[in-house]
């Protein structure tokens, strides 16, 4: 504000210098011409009148030289003030945090603020191009914007740009064309912090719903695998839930008869349903197939990516179409139950997920199974309860008649 009442009063000093300089200069000629004309009619000059035009003389020279010191000061004054503010800009545009771009009609790179260099790193590298001092930005990210805002003047949104080291970030721009005449203005912000937490949170988001998701069908197979106890029906909800879980195309349950020793309670293929079980079971010695016999002993989970690489694979007998194999004990009470086989005919089908899916679903499947096992062990033990009542009351019987024989005899 003072300083521009001081260029305002500065302004008005000299142009009152100029005005009277003017004056003073048009009295002196005015007087100059009286002069010359009366020595050219009476040919002498009166000393009073020149007098008067050599006064008139030097207080025009007087004022023209004030005149000229005032606008040397004023043009001083105007020279600092622009200066000062040409370092205002200077500043403002080195230490902004936002990249700015100022760029030509073709998009070229006119100049950009550390920032932006600290942006895009070696990619706007100065490259001088035809020696017309402009230089372009790397990559080709800024051209395809450039392309996009040329056609509406102003623009303002979000994009992804690769960086020298071909890494991806996000930013914010806001583009105006013509601030100037074939020149225009870009201002980016990285805002890849801001991206990768948003993309964090639906990573987060989607992580919470898949594990509420995976807590609703294990609690829904649960309570299907208690809602009946027979053996039949455990087995075959437990490899149809199991096919909806895990991408297998086929599935098996083998229970424990010795410690090496399985049979094939219960297998399905492809959702398709399961067929009784037949009279006699297919048994197994795992003795002779190395990934049971591990799996027996180690009470571990296996997976194997593919079954090509393992040379006692093609030994083991109606899996050789498998490639992906999946392998989970099924335990209960410390005690080992049987196997819970999957099989996919594609390699690396399975992944880290699915065996933590599958061995999830084992412990309530482990549960079922020995609740089915003490069901029908306690049905058998009931059935065999009653036969021997029975037998025991006919017994009874049999010897009361005897008796009432014998008496009336």
């Amino acid at each position: 504000m003072n300083e521009s009442l001081l260029k305002l009063s500065a302004f008005g000093a000299g142009s009152g210098l100029r005005a009277s300089s003017l004056l003073v200069s048009a009295a002196a000629a005015t007087l100059l011409v009286a002069t010359v004309w009366a020595r050219s009619y009476n040919g002498s000059l009166p000393s009073i009148l020149l007098a008067l035009v050599l006064a008139a003389l030097c207080v025009a020279i007087g004022l023209h030289l004030r005149f000229l010191v005032l606008m040397k000061r004023e043009h001083r004054q105007t020279e600092d003030a622009l200066d000062l503010t040409e370092l205002e800009f200077k500043s403002i545009f080195d230490n902004a945090l936002d990249a700015i771009f100022i760029l030509d009609d073709q998009g070229g790179c006119v100049r950009a603020n550390p920032a932006a260099e600290l942006l895009f790193g070696a990619h706007l590298a100065v490259k001088r191009e035809k020696n017309d001092g402009s230089t372009r930005a790397g990559g080709d990210d800024l051209p395809r914007i450039w392309k996009k805002i040329l056609a509406r003047g102003i623009e303002h949104g979000e994009t992804a740009l690769t960086q020298s080291n071909d890494e991806i970030i996000f930013v914010e721009y806001s583009a105006k064309m013509n601030y100037l005449p074939g020149r225009h203005l870009a201002v980016l912000r990285d805002v890849t912090p801001r991206k990768l937490a948003e993309q964090q949170v639906t990573r987060n988001l989607t992580l919470a719903e898949d594990a509420r998701a995976e807590a609703g069908a294990l609690r829904n197979i649960t309570l299907a695998l208690t809602q009946n106890l027979s053996m039949n029906y455990v087995l075959d909800t437990l490899l149809q839930s199991l096919l909806k879980l895990v991408p297998a195309k086929s599935a098996s349950v083998m229970l424990c008869e010795t410690n090496t020793r399985l049979f094939v309670a219960r297998e399905l293929n492809d959702h398709e349903p399961a067929d009784q079980i037949p009279s006699c079971s297919e048994t197994i010695d795992a003795a002779d197939n190395p990934f049971l016999m591990r799996a027996l002993t180690s009470r571990n989970s296996i997976v194997i990516s593919d079954t090509a690489t393992e040379t006692a694979w093609p030994h083991f007998a109606d899996h050789s179409r498998v490639r992906s194999w999946l392998c989970v004990p099924l335990s209960a009470s410390n005690e080992l139950l049987g196997l819970l086989l999957l099989g996919h005919p594609e390699s690396r089908a399975f992944t880290n997920e699915h065996l933590r899916l599958t061995e999830s679903l084992a412990i309530p499947a482990a549960v079922a199974i020995q609740n089915a096992r003490l069901y029908e062990r306690a049905s058998i033990y009931g059935i065999e309860l009653e036969q021997r009542l029975t037998e025991l009351n006919r017994a009874q019987q049999a010897l009361r008649a005897a008796r009432a024989d014998q008496g009336e005899s």
